[in-house]
């Protein structure tokens, strides 16, 4: 699937370019699924799973790392096709989606591609790959498309939450914003497992490399991000 093209504005119904991570776990005698969204809070929400279902492990909840304390069948889905995975979603008793406003998802997304330089460009001339200046905002506005269908990390990160949650939000029984992760998710996961839950920050918020858009390329982005405004996925 790494070289796939996936599409900004894909036809509804019958969508097959949706992507997601699907977390399962069980507490309480519920049978939990909880959908990976990049830039949502996800790092710190994969932590506070753990930290219900018992576990601890050092360092960020990789997928290794989480497989190993919790069985290959408790993070399935990675970067496939959401239809593959609907099924499993829908047999869990319990389905959690956390989102976040398409434009704030957006600019987070790429201050962390820029962080962690994940964005280099290659010249077809010389062969050679160059990292993304950091305060080229514009030249990724306008390279967006390109990279979101041949970068995996801007994929990954500054994709629409409809990429990853689906386009149909009454599948899911908890829906949450990103900003409610430690004030609503943590605390109904100490409720269902009976364990305290540390809060914790996973990731910096890169807010140095945070660019602010101008009304042109707001618009941009907003028609970029446009299937979350189209199926809901907006405050």
């Amino acid at each position: 699937m790494w070289g796939s093209v996936v599409r900004l504005h894909p036809v509804l119904p019958g969508i097959i370019n949706i992507f997601m991570a699907l977390i399962r776990f069980e507490l309480a005698g519920f049978k939990i699924g909880f959908v990976r969204n990049a830039k949502c809070a996800s790092t710190s929400s994969l932590s506070y799973i753990l930290q219900a279902c018992g576990k601890t492990i050092e360092g960020f909840p990789t997928h290794d790392k989480f497989v190993e304390q919790l069985g290959e069948d408790s993070y399935i889905g990675l970067r496939k096709p959401f239809e593959d995975y609907e099924k499993e979603l829908l047999e869990c008793d319990l389905r959690i989606a956390v989102w976040r406003e398409p434009v704030e998802k957006f600019l987070s997304g790429y201050a962390h591609c820029m962080a962690h330089n994940f964005i280099r460009v290659k010249n077809k001339k010389s062969r050679t790959y160059k990292v993304y200046p950091d305060d080229d905002f514009r030249t990724f506005i306008h390279n967006y498309e390109y990279l979101l269908e041949s970068n995996i990390n801007v994929w990954d990160h500054c994709s629409p939450n409809a990429m990853k949650l689906g386009t149909d939000k009454s599948i899911y029984t908890h829906i949450y914003n990103h900003k409610e992760v430690d004030t609503h998710l943590l605390p109904l996961l100490e409720t269902w497992s009976g364990n305290t839950i540390e809060k914790q920050t996973m990731r910096p918020s890169n807010q140095n490399l945070a660019s602010i858009p101008t009304d042109r390329q707001l618009e941009k982005i907003v028609d970029l991000q446009f299937i979350d405004y189209q199926v809901g996925w907006h405050g």
